[in-house]
């Protein structure tokens, strides 16, 4: 079988660049994963915080 330099050119950076989206899409679900755990500690946290805050001024 005989493959000309530019198809086999072409293949490769087709392989190349399907790895570099999916890394992207792996890269794009772990920020996401780690921003949801950052906002959700922060909304857990903030109102305890608030909350203790108040009851120190009520006393």
């Amino acid at each position: 079988m005989v493959t000309l330099k530019g198809q086999s050119e072409r293949e490769h950076n087709t392989d190349y660049f399907l790895l570099q989206k999916k890394n992207f899409n792996i890269m794009n679900t772990i920020v996401l994963v780690i921003s949801l755990i950052i906002v959700s500690v922060v909304v857990i946290i903030n109102p305890l915080c608030g909350a203790a805050l108040g009851r120190r001024k009520a006393n």
